[in-house]
């Protein structure tokens, strides 16, 4: 993906909670993202594969295809893989965590969501990646 230096970073929103979806979409454009949105894995994968967001959060569990597989999905395809994720969870269970270190889901959220860290963990992932330096520019 080629990026233009006046483009801001795109963030991929995937949740069946259509109240959480609007919530969180409400809180990006405002922090410097332009978000689209998608209502289950399935919408999400399609949308990720045509255009190659440069993040995703997702809801872990949707009805027609979960936001953990959406995540195997991606993560296990070397074409999508870079693409960072942060997964949106109930709780921090072990149980939870351990299935998202096994999908290399870079980071979570836990409902209810706080919109501060999670813009705090979208900065840091974007300061981490290979785009760190086009997304700091963007954001400025």
């Amino acid at each position: 993906m080629v990026e233009e230096p006046d483009k801001k970073p795109v963030v991929l929103v995937v949740s069946d909670k259509i109240d959480e979806m609007v919530e969180i979409e409400s809180h990006l454009p405002d922090s410097g993202f332009d978000v689209i949105t998608a209502s289950d894995g399935y919408e999400g994968l399609l949308i990720a594969r045509k255009e190659r967001p440069n993040l995703i959060i997702t809801s872990l569990k949707a009805k027609r295809m979960s936001g953990a597989k959406l995540a195997k999905l991606l993560k296990f395809d070397k074409k999508y893989q870079d693409i960072p994720i942060i997964a949106i969870i109930e709780n921090d269970s072990k149980e939870e965590l351990d299935k998202i270190h096994a999908l290399r889901i870079e980071r979570f959220v836990k409902r209810p969501i706080d919109y501060d860290h999670l813009i705090m963990n979208i900065r840091n992932l974007f300061s981490e990646s290979e785009i760190g330096g086009f997304i700091e520019e963007a954001l400025l």
